[in-house]
């Protein structure tokens, strides 16, 4: 399908992207926060079981946010290329793509701009004067967003050998302890080690290179090997990443919508904070005084003639409903494909 009208197969993929990243943020956030402040039932467990079990359920947490993370790089780069990529990407992409979006990113090469999709300045109702300083917001927030998304790929990077792993053979070594004293039930500083055999060119940026003369190896295939540490400073990474994570998400589809609904032009963004709209919203630290004139003369023209529905999405078998009613009562997964 090549072409950059946006279609109801970008309308359900950037709404199911949002609401999705923010369901997976949260969910991540709780079970950190669980796991943190409660103990497991120690009765049912023998002392290596339950650290084992403390490790393997905030690596589920860590691995959902990593593949969060990988999500919404792709999505990023689709939106950056225009809408004839979202959909296409988001349902299959190899590792190939993700290695180069990585690599547009360290390197500056993403459009972060047109990530955020923001308003095309030209359409705005405002003096040209009054452009540049709009146009000045919006690279700044180009830059805000170009330094996170650099964030993220330095932790996906990281973490990338251990949530390789964890998907694929589970060459995986958890309970290890760097205080044998320590009592059981505390797993912060614990750690688990995973096990891979990795070439120079793909191992994580910040690998330990140790000469294999200066050490001494039991394996002969594993030569690479990733310690995972379950720290308070892991906990809190999480937390932040996975915050800064749900808010990109939602802002940056929430424009895309505005975008379409408002045919790119005279829109503003906005955040809501407790069911309330705040227009104007950008992704920056700081709004300058001419910058916040501006703004506040945009909000003033766009918002009466704004379209702003709310429209989720809805999936109708009424159609298929004689097909599918027998499959959908007795088994468990139902897949169909339209030939």
């Amino acid at each position: 399908m090549k072409t950059d009208k946006f279609g109801m197969d970008n309308y359900a993929t950037l709404i199911t992207f949002s609401q999705n990243i923010r369901t997976e943020c949260q969910g991540i956030r709780n079970l950190i926060s669980i796991l943190e402040n409660q103990k497991l039932h120690s009765g049912i467990f023998i002392e290596p079981d339950y650290l084992r079990t403390k490790q393997y359920l905030t690596l589920i947490a860590l691995t959902r946010l990593v593949s969060t993370i990988e999500t919404f790089l792709v999505m990023c780069y689709s939106l950056s290329k225009g809408y004839e990529h979202v959909s296409k990407n988001i349902s299959f992409y190899q590792f190939g793509l993700l290695d180069s979006i990585l690599d547009k990113i360290l390197k500056n090469k993403l459009n972060t701009v047109k990530v955020l999709g923001f308003a095309k300045i030209g359409s705005l109702p405002i003096t040209n004067n009054e452009r540049k300083i709009i146009w000045k917001l919006y690279k700044k927030s180009g830059k805000d967003l170009s330094k996170f998304l650099k964030e993220l790929v330095e932790f996906y990077d990281d973490i990338k050998i251990v949530y390789g792993k964890s998907k694929h053979g589970l060459p995986l070594m958890y309970g290890g302890k760097f205080n044998d004293k320590s009592p059981f039930q505390d797993y912060k500083n614990t750690y688990l080690i995973t096990f891979d055999r990795k070439s120079k060119m793909k191992l994580p940026k910040n690998t330990e290179i140790i000469k294999s003369k200066n050490v001494k190896m039991d394996y002969r295939w594993f030569n690479t090997q990733s310690i995972l540490r379950f720290s308070p400073e892991l906990f809190e990474k999480i937390i932040e990443l996975s915050s800064k994570l749900e808010q990109y998400a939602i802002y940056i589809t929430r424009n895309h919508l505005l975008y379409v609904k408002n045919c790119g032009q005279d829109y503003i963004p906005y955040v809501e904070k407790n069911k309330k709209m705040i227009f104007g919203s950008f992704p920056v630290k700081k709004i300058s005084k001419k910058e916040f004139n501006v703004i506040s003369k945009l909000i003033k023209l766009t918002i009466p003639q704004m379209n702003i529905e709310k429209k989720g999405i809805q999936f109708d078998l009424k159609i298929l409903r004689k097909r599918l009613s027998k499959s959908t009562k007795t088994k468990f997964v139902t897949t169909f494909f339209v030939d």
